[in-house]
């Protein structure tokens, strides 16, 4: 099984894997800041929320520089 059975090309398929990263990272976001009531504390929650995601997951950060080049 290929990848460009499902994508016309490479930018296509960063472009969903980006995409697909952002609602990843959104709806974490979304879920941590919503529990808190104090814009300090969402602003933490969102801080600690991105780096975890990054952590986690290295290549996203790299397709990020990838695409912008």
């Amino acid at each position: 099984m290929t990848p460009y059975r499902y994508f016309r090309d490479k930018e296509e398929l960063y472009l969903a894997l980006l995409s697909r990263a952002a609602d990843q990272i959104q709806q974490r976001i979304h879920e941590v800041t919503a529990r808190k009531r104090d814009p300090v504390a969402q602003l933490e929650a969102l801080i600690a929320t991105s780096l975890e995601f990054f952590e986690e997951q290295p290549h996203i950060f790299e397709l990020i520089q990838q695409a912008e080049a």
